[in-house]
């Protein structure tokens, strides 16, 4: 009779989220951050920020009608972001542009971090500390 007590009581306290563990896992999103005629050529930058790294990439295009793409791969703590530009199809003024990409990947636990970023004509290796 006892044992029967002691199992109900632990499905119900198992149920109840008393014993959950949870893991939040990494998520990452793109952004566009300026889309304008070139006046020189900026630098990649990559950062740690709280529990995110946020790298920015500008990237010139042919024209300022572009939108910033990225896909993020993770394989432990080894970080490959691909960061690019895509035509928003529209009629746009004719000059070279510059897209600027911002990669967030946040949610990481504390360690370091191997980040190979892959933008247009520009590309880093670096390592990041996330406290």
């Amino acid at each position: 009779m006892n044992k029967i007590l002691m199992v109900v009581f632990l499905t119900a306290v198992a149920s109840a989220g008393c014993v959950q563990e949870t893991t939040v896992k990494p998520e990452w999103k793109v952004e566009t951050v300026s889309a304008e005629c070139a006046t020189g050529e900026g630098d990649l930058d990559i950062r740690a920020v709280g529990t995110s790294i946020i790298i920015t990439a500008p990237m010139q295009t042919s024209t300022p009608c572009y939108d910033a793409v990225a896909d993020v791969t993770m394989d432990g703590n080894r970080i490959v972001v691909e960061i690019g530009a895509v035509t928003q199809g529209v009629i746009c003024v004719e000059c070279v542009g510059e897209v600027v990409g911002r990669v967030t990947i946040s949610n990481l636990a504390a360690g370091s971090y191997t980040v190979d970023v892959r933008a247009r004509e520009k590309a880093a290796l670096t390592t990041i500390l996330i406290d």
